[in-house]
């Protein structure tokens, strides 16, 4: 009875570990010269980040989470620079923390809390496969708007198979370099597109006029896009009859599947010519969002990012076991899905051109603002289904603000849209934890009010940005404390 009762205990504990509360916090986008980080100029800009997750540490944070950019440490093809990250996680193990690290394949640099800092992807990757089917020239692997203007923030849905191995390989060397160091990593997650995020840079500044808080720029206009729109048309319905017969009587004039695309794409039916650069503009306006043609847009759309968050999330995990003995074969893996919540209140067209949701029946219930996301979400579910799986995260940002966020013009139901991904990301058995979208929100006691309600909803962690503004102030550092001294070393319900 007493064998019993320890191999009870051992299994107990051993779950318990496995679904432990994390609370994690963002180190700086750079400290110090990132190019020479040992240089004598750099050292006080070291010590003060030391400080600061010393004072993490007593806090009761779990770990500290960075980006490793893709851009810095491969900036020639196949040679890798780990200086910067080497001294980043020594001073992080020093601390006794975990080391989250963010394998960043975005640029650096035009996105909200950016600063100075830039640091794009590596020059040469976007001329490498120049020659190969679909890529004609340095733009081809970018995203492209409804504007004309491309984005180099991150690459399109339909380049991710020919980049695919090149991303392969920079996790391998990270895998290679930091595996005898592995179990003091907390957790890794990938950069899936814009600042990180699994969407298109829908609301990026490449457009003009398509920010915060408007309905965005539609990004699905390069050429590999159309073509992969035109083929999963093709396949959805069988021909190019039966296309327009699904789209209805705007459509009949079409002749060719090479008409087939985006809205006012090449003119294809004059019922959507907007004048100006907007091609979008009357789709919108005319609330073709709802009728099958607009339907089978944002599906394309979702179900692109989709396959862009498989691929290579599936790229690291099969990485992961065949390098360094798999020594990361076990290390949570995960990816940020932004909360996209102004336009919430009346049309959600924001979500859609970022292509994080498929078309909701309207109007959505606030209780029920996730169900529209379940189809992405699937994605975190099907790679927890794999033969094999590490431990797979979902982070999904905005859970400190509210609804009616920067007033009412906005549209912004952020907290229910919090409340309900977090309330299917459950349902789904997803593991899902949480950022803050704004630095400076933490600062302000209401935002830690609704951080506080999105973990008593289900969150199995935070990720805050960042590690300096909790260590800076009275109140970041009470509320942090409150939640690590509730949260942290208690055992989740699984």
């Amino acid at each position: 009875m007493k064998t019993f009762l320890v191999l009870v205990t051992l299994v107990v504990n051993s779950i318990c570990i496995a679904q432990q509360f994390t609370a994690s916090a963002m180190a700086p986008l750079i400290t110090g010269n990132i190019h020479f980080p040992n240089a004598q100029a750099s050292e006080a800009d070291w010590l003060k980040f030391e400080q600061e997750i010393l004072e993490m540490k007593r806090l009761g944070a779990t770990g500290i989470s960075s980006d490793v950019w893709w851009g810095l440490v491969e900036k020639v093809e196949g040679k890798y620079n780990w200086e910067y990250y080497d001294k980043l996680f020594t001073i992080i193990r020093r601390a006794g923390l975990k080391w989250d690290a963010n394998l960043s394949f975005h640029r650096c640099g035009g996105n909200v809390g950016d600063g100075d800092a830039y640091i794009p992807l590596p020059e040469w990757i976007w001329t490498k496969h120049i020659g190969k089917p679909g890529v004609t020239d340095v733009n081809s692997l970018k995203f492209k708007s409804e504007q004309g203007f491309y984005s180099d923030e991150f690459f399109s849905p339909s380049a991710i198979p020919i980049v695919l191995d090149d991303l392969g390989n920079f996790m391998a060397a990270f895998q290679d370099h930091y595996g005898p160091l592995a179990e003091q990593m907390g957790s890794v997650t990938i950069s899936l597109g814009p600042a990180g995020e699994l969407r298109f840079p829908a609301y990026n500044n490449h457009d003009i006029g398509a920010g915060y808080p408007t309905r965005g720029s539609l990004q699905i206009y390069s050429d590999l896009e159309i073509k992969a729109f035109q083929k999963a048309m093709l396949k959805k319905y069988g021909s190019l009859r039966g296309i327009k017969e699904a789209w209805g009587p705007h459509f009949y004039s079409i002749k060719s599947i090479k008409q087939i695309g985006p809205p006012n794409f090449n003119n294809h039916a004059d019922y959507f010519k907007t004048k100006g650069t907007r091609k979008a503009e009357r789709f919108f306006a005319i609330d073709e969002v709802h009728t099958p043609y607009g339907r089978d847009i944002f599906e394309f759309s979702n179900q692109q990012l989709y396959k862009t968050g498989y691929s290579v999330l599936k790229k690291w995990m099969e990485t992961s076991k065949n390098t360094r003995n798999g020594a990361f074969k076990d290390v949570p893996v995960g990816a940020k899905l932004t909360g996209v919540h102004w336009r919430l209140a009346d049309n959600r067209f924001a979500e859609l051109a970022s292509g994080v949701i498929v078309v909701p029946e309207t109007p959505t219930p606030s209780d029920q603002l996730g169900e529209a996301y379940r189809p992405l979400l699937k994605l975190f579910q099907d790679l927890a289904h794999e033969k094999n799986a590490p431990p797979i995260e979902l982070h999904f940002t905005c859970i400190e603000l509210e609804n009616g966020d920067n007033g009412s013009s906005a549209g912004s139901l952020a907290q229910s849209l919090v409340r309900s991904v977090i309330k299917v990301a459950k349902s789904m058995d997803i593991t899902i934890k949480g950022e803050n979208a704004l630095e400076f929100t933490l600062t302000n006691a209401k935002a830690w009010d609704h951080i506080d309600e999105a973990i008593a909803n289900g969150l199995s962690g935070i990720n805050l940005l960042r590690a300096r503004t909790v260590a800076a102030h009275e109140l970041t550092r009470n509320r942090f404390k409150s939640i690590t001294d509730k949260y942290c070393n208690t055992i989740l319900d699984p």
